[in-house]
């Protein structure tokens, strides 16, 4: 998946340098390892437990929930959009630093640190 940025305040003056980069989520693999410039953010997780740990039942109730400045924006969301927060986690139930949103079962929200990014699909060829 290429990510493509909504909010990027999160690291002075320019903000994280991962446009571009690649995240591999398959029922068998999730791999961060694409996210090339922060060593902290990668990972490889075979046979990846992914679960929802939050449904909220509107963009409003997210927003305030996650402290999105809205005055920044909305993150593209709509009103009546359904955001469900997922965790990905191993056998031995670690964390990652990286939070992960499904809105409407149609995108997928990549948040680290303080920013949001939108996730987009890219075909194997």
């Amino acid at each position: 998946m290429d990510l493509i940025i909504y909010n990027d305040a999160s690291e002075y003056p320019k903000g994280q340098k991962v446009i571009g980069d690649n995240i591999i989520i398959t029922k068998d693999l999730f791999s961060s390892e694409g996210i090339v410039n922060y060593k902290w953010y990668q990972y490889t997780i075979k046979n990846p437990k992914i679960y929802i740990d939050m449904v909220y039942s509107n963009a409003e109730s997210f927003l305030v929930y996650s402290k999105v400045n809205r005055a920044e924006g909305n993150l593209g969301l709509n009103p009546s959009d359904i955001i469900r927060s997922i965790t990905i986690t191993n056998d031995k139930n670690d964390l990652y630093p990286f939070s992960l949103f499904i809105v409407n079962n149609e995108r997928l929200i990549l948040q680290l640190e303080a920013t949001y990014f939108e996730l987009k699909k890219i075909n194997d060829k």
